[in-house]
C-alpha cells in the first residue's frame, strides 16, 4: 500500500511536469538578453503601489530602475502617511529622473489599498502601455519585451513569480512554496482551459483598452485585485496570456507569524478562487493541483509507521522516494531559462509537508491579518475590517 501511494504521488508530479513542459515547449521560446530600445520604453509606465516596512523595498526598488531602460517612466505610489516609503522613494527618485513619486490620499475604508492607487496612476499615465510591478518584485526587459510582443494578439500579459532566497526559515519556506508550485500551478493547466487567475505581482495592459473597460474602479473594493482583474477582463471577452518569463520577488518574513499570516491569506484567496469555479472546474483543479500535499503526508506517516516494522528497507525507499521528488521539482525549474531558482531539499519538504495545515485553516477560519487588521473576505472578493490586529 505505501509503495502504491508513493507511486501515485510520483505519477501525479510527473503528470504536472509534462504538461507543464507541454505548454512551455508551444510558446514561441525563451529570449534572453533582449535589450528595450528607447523609441519602445518611451511607450510604457510602470506603476507600483510602495509600502514601506520591508527591508529590502529600497535594493528592490534601486534595482528595477537601473536595470530597466531609463526612458520607462515610473509611477511610485506612496500612501500620505507613509513617511518612510516617502523618504526611501525620494531618495531614489534624487538621481533618476525617470521616476513620478505620487503621494496618494488615505484610502477609503473598505477599498483595496493597490487598486485604490492603480486607478491614480491608471489616470495619470499617458503612455500605450500600462505594467503593473509589485514594490517587492524585480522584472527584466526580456519580460517586458515579451509582454508587449504578445499584446498583438492578447489583451493582458501576465508573468511567473519565482521567489529568491530568504534570510531565515520563515522567508525559505515562504520561498519554497512559491517555487514548489508557481510553475506547475500556473502552466500545467493551461493545456486544458484559460487562465483563471493572473499573477497580480506582474501584468501588463493597452492603457486605453483597460480604461474604456472601467479600469480598477468596479473592483476597488475587492481584496483579492489579481483575482479580480483576471474575472472582470475575461467577462469582458479579453484574452490573457499566461507568459513563460519569470519575475524575481524578494523574500521578507521577519518571523514564522508573518510566514503564516501570508500563507493563510494565500490559502484563502485560493479557496475563494476554488468556489467560483464551475464544479466540473473545481474538481479537475483540485485533482491536478490540490492533493499533492496531501498524498506526501500520507506517504510519510505511512513511512514512519514502517519504520519500526522495516528500518533498513523503510529507510533505502522512503530516501529514494524524496530523492526522485526533488530531482523531479529540481528539473521543473530548468523548464525556463535563464534557471536561477532557489531550492533546497529540506525546505521544500517542510513546506510542502506543511500546505495542508494551511489549508485546513484556512477552510475553518476565514479572517486574515493584512496591514495591521483582521479582515474577513466575502465571496464577492469585498471585505470588512473585523478588529485591529495584536502587534
Amino acid at each position: 500500500m505505501v509503495t502504491l501511494i508513493s507511486g501515485f504521488y510520483l505519477v501525479h508530479l510527473a503528470i504536472r511536469l509534462t504538461l507543464a513542459r507541454r505548454y512551455v515547449r508551444a510558446q514561441k521560446g525563451l529570449t534572453i538578453g533582449r535589450s528595450l530600445s528607447d523609441h519602445l520604453a518611451k511607450k510604457i509606465t510602470i506603476a507600483q503601489p510602495i509600502l514601506s516596512g520591508d527591508p529590502l523595498l529600497e535594493p528592490t526598488l534601486r534595482r528595477i530602475a537601473d536595470d530597466l531602460n531609463p526612458k520607462i517612466q515610473f509611477v511610485w505610489l506612496v500612501d500620505d502617511c507613509d513617511v518612510e516609503g516617502q523618504d526611501i522613494c525620494e531618495k531614489l527618485a534624487g538621481s533618476r529622473p525617470q521616476i513620478a513619486i505620487q503621494i496618494c490620499p488615505r484610502c477609503p475604508a473598505n477599498f483595496n489599498p493597490k487598486a485604490f492607487k492603480l486607478q491614480i496612476a491608471l489616470q495619470m499615465s499617458t503612455r500605450p502601455y500600462f505594467v503593473v510591478v509589485d514594490d517587492d518584485t524585480n522584472i527584466s526587459e526580456d519580460s517586458v519585451i515579451s509582454a508587449i510582443e504578445s499584446l498583438d494578439q492578447f489583451d493582458l500579459y501576465t508573468g511567473l513569480p519565482v521567489y529568491r532566497k530568504g534570510k531565515n526559515w520563515a522567508s525559505n519556506l515562504l520561498t519554497h512554496f512559491v517555487n514548489n508550485n508557481a510553475i506547475l500551478t500556473y502552466l500545467a493547466p493551461l493545456n486544458f482551459f484559460k487562465p483563471i487567475t493572473i499573477n497580480g505581482m506582474f501584468y501588463v495592459v493597452e492603457r486605453q483598452k483597460f480604461v474604456d473597460l472601467g479600469g480598477y474602479q468596479s473592483i476597488v473594493q475587492k481584496l483579492c485585485d489579481d483575482l479580480a482583474v483576471c474575472e472582470m477582463t475575461t467577462k469582458a471577452g479579453w484574452r490573457i496570456k499566461q507568459g513563460v518569463s519569470i519575475q524575481e520577488v524578494s523574500s521578507s518574513c521577519e518571523q514564522l507569524s508573518d510566514y503564516w499570516n501570508m500563507m493563510h491569506r494565500w490559502m484563502i484567496f485560493s479557496i475563494l478562487l476554488l468556489g467560483r469555479l464551475p464544479f466540473w472546474k473545481r474538481c479537475f483543479v483540485i485533482g491536478l493541483l490540490g492533493v499533492s500535499g496531501w498524498v506526501l503526508n500520507l506517504v510519510l506517516i505511512a513511512n514512519l509507521f514502517l519504520l519500526f516494522l522495516l528500518p533498513f528497507s523503510t529507510v533505502i525507499l522512503t530516501t529514494s522516494f524524496l530523492l526522485i521528488r526533488f530531482a523531479v521539482l529540481s528539473f521543473t525549474h530548468r523548464l525556463l531559462k535563464p534557471a536561477r531558482i532557489p531550492f533546497q531539499f529540506w525546505a521544500s519538504l517542510i513546506s510542502e509537508i506543511l500546505v495542508p495545515i494551511h489549508f485546513t485553516f484556512a477552510f475553518f477560519f476565514g479572517q486574515i491579518v493584512w496591514r495591521g487588521k483582521r479582515i474577513r473576505i466575502g465571496r464577492d472578493l469585498t471585505f470588512g475590517i473585523q478588529t485591529e490586529a495584536r502587534p
